[in-house]
C-alpha cells in the first residue's frame, strides 16, 4: 500500500470507528477495490463496463449503470467510494450529486481521482486517447493497456471533478470535508525513478510553483483523495 493510500486508510478507519454492518458502494467501482471498509456488510458494486464487474469478486451485488443517471436513491449507503472513476465522466457532476444524495446520514464518500490542476493533467487532457495507450503500453510498460476492456480509458478531465471544484460543490450540498490530501501519484512517480531528466524537470517545477503559487498549488501534485461526510 502506498504512503498516500495508507494516510487515506487511517482517515477511514478513524471516520468510521464503532460502526458496523456498513452498507458500501463501489461507484465505478471496476473489477478490484482500493480500499478497506472496516466492519462493513454489504458490498454494492456499479460500473458501465459489465466485464469489468465480473472481475471483482468481492461484491455482493453487482449494478451495470451509468453513474451519471442510474438512480441510486436517496441515503441509502454508509460509504461510497468512487476510484479514478469521476476523470471518465463527460458529466461528473451528475454523477456527484447523485453520490451527494446517496450517502447516509453520517455516511462519508471516498474519492480519488487526477488532479488537472498539474504537469500530468494538463498532459493527459491534451493528448489522444490513442496516445494515452500507446503511452501506457510503451513508455509505463503495461502491456495490456487498453486490450480486453482494460484501461486506460477516454478521458475528460471536466473542471467539474477537479479537487477545490468537488470540495465547493459538496459544502454546497451540506457535507462537510474531513480530509483532502493532493500528492504525486504513481505514474509521474515511476516516470521520476526511470528517468534522471524527467526528475529534474519535475523537481524544478514543484518548486518554482510552491513559490510562486504556494505549497497546495504544488504542479507535481497529480492526483488527489478526498473524504466528504454527511453530518
Amino acid at each position: 500500500m502506498s504512503a498516500a493510500n495508507q494516510l487515506l486508510q487511517e482517515e477511514i478507519n478513524q471516520l468510521l470507528n464503532g460502526r458496523e454492518n456498513l452498507r458500501v458502494l463501489e461507484a465505478g467501482c471496476g473489477s478490484v477495490s482500493h480500499i478497506k471498509i472496516p466492519n462493513s456488510g454489504e458490498l454494492v458494486g456499479i460500473d458501465i463496463s459489465e466485464k469489468q464487474l465480473q472481475r471483482n469478486e468481492k461484491l455482493s451485488e453487482k449494478i451495470v449503470g451509468d453513474l451519471q443517471t442510474y438512480p441510486l436513491g436517496k441515503n441509502q449507503y454508509d460509504v461510497i467510494v468512487s476510484w479514478d472513476v469521476l476523470e471518465h465522466l463527460d458529466n461528473p457532476k451528475d454523477a456527484l450529486n447523485n453520490l451527494f444524495e446517496s450517502v447516509a446520514d453520517k455516511g462519508i464518500i471516498v474519492l480519488a481521482a487526477p488532479n488537472i490542476v498539474s504537469i500530468k493533467g494538463v498532459v493527459t487532457k491534451l493528448l489522444s486517447h490513442s496516445m494515452q495507450v500507446a503511452f501506457y503500453r510503451y513508455v509505463i510498460g503495461d502491456k495490456r493497456a487498453g486490450i480486453d476492456d482494460q484501461g486506460p480509458f477516454k478521458t475528460y478531465l471536466r473542471k467539474a471533478m477537479w479537487p477545490d471544484q468537488v470540495k465547493k460543490a459538496a459544502l454546497e450540498k451540506g457535507l462537510i470535508v474531513p480530509y483532502m490530501n493532493k500528492y504525486e501519484g504513481p505514474v509521474p512517480a515511476h516516470l521520476r525513478e526511470k528517468h534522471k531528466l524527467v526528475d529534474i524537470l519535475f523537481g524544478f517545477i514543484g518548486a518554482v510553483s510552491r513559490t510562486i503559487l504556494g505549497k497546495n498549488r504544488d504542479l507535481t501534485h497529480s492526483d488527489y483523495m478526498i473524504i466528504l461526510q454527511r453530518p
